[in-house]
């Protein structure tokens, strides 16, 4: 599960937990699995809809049926569109807005999203009775670009899975997955924008140095868009302590973060980076890009660069000269984030909320 995945099952798992008198209604094109066992949850499945039509198209003309016959008071729209069946309804809308991709690093993306992108996001911000976003650093873009207010940043938090392993969980995750000590982790979805071609092209040339003599490169994640390139020099790297392990269940993540001697995490830009917050709750030095977004996720110990050859290649240098730093202790859980959500989702929130305030 990618980052915006795991941030909508967490903020889900906890919003059962902080609107305990709530029901909830999942709609989803094809059958998943509800986050939460309970009666007050439904699944409702919508018809199947024709190859190469994206869920949230689906979704925008679709939801109408469910709506009517739900009663919904409020509507959580995870990611990107605000339905058009609930325009001018009395049903709140709250949409989150996870990232600008199509404005920071449009050339990263599918053709057919970014153009998807450029044509709705405007209306889905505009005809939403509320925004969130995921970040303070989301949030000014989002003043910056579209002179949008977010109405509450509504920040990922570490789930409690995320601490520092033991020798032997560690050990018994790196036999399954054939990983020798010492390796350098990454991980992201193998698209552009995580820039891990130029990750695996800075550690194959320290590698000749002599800098990474004995280390491994581990990559984790499963494969994106617009990465031909990047399957190239993966399928190029066999042989030279390159390591593609693909999608790795959420619960195996901690041990390969407490493991490995530096995590690098070289995205271009990001909306949040979880991943961040997660590597540095099992102890892991990290060596993350240098915007705001990232620097929300990390913390003091977290090294900050360029997302250059050069950049990434001083930040593991220094990352390998650090002494064993303490793990990082989130300030927030989950619970704490949902409560933020669940006010707008009631009503009950002020008509602006001071990012000092949450």
């Amino acid at each position: 599960m990618a980052g915006i995945g795991r941030y909508v099952l967490e903020l889900s798992k906890a919003l059962d937990e902080v609107i305990p008198t709530a029901r909830f209604f999942l709609y989803t094109p094809t059958a998943v699995r509800l986050p939460v066992e309970s009666k007050r949850w439904t699944l409702r499945v919508g018809r199947s809809f024709p190859r190469g039509i994206r869920a949230a198209h689906w979704l925008t003309f679709a939801v109408w049926r469910f709506s009517r016959s739900d009663h919904l008071d409020a509507f959580w729209y995870t990611t990107g569109t605000v339905p058009l069946a609930l325009m001018g309804s009395t049903i709140r809308t709250v949409l989150t807005v996870h990232d600008l991709n199509h404005k920071v690093v449009p050339h990263t993306m599918s053709r057919k999203v970014l153009w998807t992108s450029r044509a709705l996001f405007a209306h889905n911000v505009a005809r939403a009775k509320a925004v969130t976003t995921n970040s303070i650093g989301t949030a000014e873009r989002l003043r910056c670009f579209y002179n949008r207010k977010t109405d509450a940043v509504v920040p990922p938090a570490v789930s409690s899975e995320f601490r520092p392993r033991s020798r032997e969980e560690v050990d018994s995750c790196l036999i399954r997955y054939g990983v020798d000590k010492p390796y350098i982790l990454a991980v992201g979805t193998r698209e552009p924008r995580k820039n891990l071609a130029l990750l695996i092209k800075t550690f194959l040339l320290m590698k000749t140095e002599g800098l990474l003599s004995r280390h491994t490169l581990v990559a984790v994640g499963q494969k994106g868009w617009r990465n031909q390139q990047l399957e190239q020099l993966l399928r190029a790297s066999v042989g030279t302590e390159v390591k593609s392990l693909g999608h790795v269940p959420s619960p195996d993540l901690p041990a390969l973060y407490t493991g490995c001697d530096v995590f690098v995490f070289p995205s271009i830009y990001e909306g949040f980076g979880i991943p961040v917050s997660e590597a540095r709750a099992c102890g892991a030095r990290v060596v993350a890009t240098d915007i705001p977004e990232t620097r929300e996720a990390g913390d003091d110990a977290t090294i900050y660069v360029s997302p250059t050859a050069a950049g990434i290649r001083d930040g593991i240098v220094s990352a390998l000269a650090q002494a064993s730093i303490a793990p990082y202790r989130a300030a927030r859980d989950w619970q704490s984030s949902a409560r933020i959500l669940a006010d707008l989702l009631t009503g009950t929130a002020a008509s602006s909320l001071k990012f000092s305030e949450i």
